[in-house]
């Protein structure tokens, strides 16, 4: 399966270019939906990949993660995202605007005019706030606890939307958006902070999932435990079978799972 032309493809090619990768994807309606890049060293186990320069590339992994973004009104991401990746944008046309018909397929598939929310879950007063992602494209919001959203506010310029909560955590972020009466909302985030949404019954309702299968893989790629695939399947079943692909960092596989 070749992905060098998906960039300059019309709507109807990214469908059909999705569909062959994680199955047919519904309109986007109210959802909670976590995208992911794991690793399966060939032992049962799966755990999250992080990002650097010794994970490896996958252009397959780098579409699915910008389609994910295409079809969200707000996107979840966590403090450490922003620490780990510096150089971290979010456009219309995908990472690094390599799939620029994503833009055009946001309008004309999923009917969004205005960019994301990019609501950015943290604890850390000294967070960046001229990080790239919180003056692009997507309309930041940085969600903590009320000192950290106080000392955050001193600093930031126009802009940023900054908002304390007693109960800053994952579940009070996911009600706030709710409240706000946005669609689909597309979580980006490891095990730490996700592995509680998926105790049964879910709360996550959709899985878009990358994984690398290898038995060798950089120290500093291998991030934490996560669950095993016969767990997640237990909880979202597969929309259809995988997909595989031989890229030249080795062997992926591709699926969606979701609640129906």
């Amino acid at each position: 399966m070749g992905i060098s032309v998906a960039g300059e493809l019309g709507a109807e090619a990214i469908d059909r270019f999705a569909a062959s990768l994680i199955g047919e994807i519904p309109p986007a309606t109210r959802r909670l939906s976590h995208v992911a890049a794991l690793w399966d060293p060939l032992d049962g186990s799966l755990r999250n990949l992080r990002i650097g320069a010794s994970s490896p590339r996958s252009e397959h992994d780098a579409f699915l993660l910008s389609f994910s973004r295409a079809r969200a009104e707000a996107i979840v991401i966590t403090g450490a995202i922003l620490r780990a990746e510096p150089e971290l944008r979010y456009e219309p046309g995908g990472l690094g605007g390599a799939f620029p018909g994503l833009a055009r397929w946001r309008r004309e598939r999923a009917g969004l005019e205005e960019p994301p929310l990019l609501a950015v879950l943290t604890r850390d007063e000294s967070l960046d706030l001229e990080h790239p992602a919180l003056h692009g494209w997507a309309r930041p919001l940085i969600f903590s606890t009320p000192g950290v959203a106080s000392s955050l506010r001193r600093r930031a310029g126009a802009g940023v939307e900054i908002v304390g909560s007693r109960r800053a955590g994952l579940p009070t972020l996911l009600e706030r958006l709710a409240e706000r009466g946005l669609g689909l909302v597309s979580l980006e985030a490891g095990p730490r902070t996700t592995s509680a949404l998926y105790e049964p019954p879910p709360q996550i309702e959709e899985l878009l999932l990358s994984i690398f299968h290898s038995r060798e893989l950089p120290e500093p790629a291998r991030g934490e435990p996560f669950l095993s695939l016969e767990e997640l399947e237990g909880r979202l079943p597969p929309a259809r079978a995988p997909t595989w692909v031989q890229e030249p960092s080795g062997r992926w596989s591709f699926r969606r799972l979701c609640r129906l």
